[in-house]
């Protein structure tokens, strides 16, 4: 094998190297955009969550119930 083609070959193998790297950056950037999407749901839920709770669990005086037969 002379020199040449063992350029090439090197040459070959850094190309295809750096379109993986490139597809990779890719899926990483878009997977990053699928987590922070998550996350604002996530907080949100949690939001709506804990509202929902603290709804329920309200305190009301006697005269703000209604009785059980209404």
């Amino acid at each position: 094998m002379d020199s040449d083609d063992r350029i090439e070959r090197l040459e070959s193998v850094i190309t295809h190297l750096q379109k993986q790297v490139f597809d990779l950056d890719s899926v990483v950037v878009l997977q990053q955009r699928v987590i922070d999407s998550l996350q604002r749901d996530v907080k949100r839920l949690a939001i709506n969550s804990q509202s929902m709770q603290d709804s329920l669990y309200e305190r009301r005086s006697p005269e703000e119930e209604r009785p059980p037969h209404y």
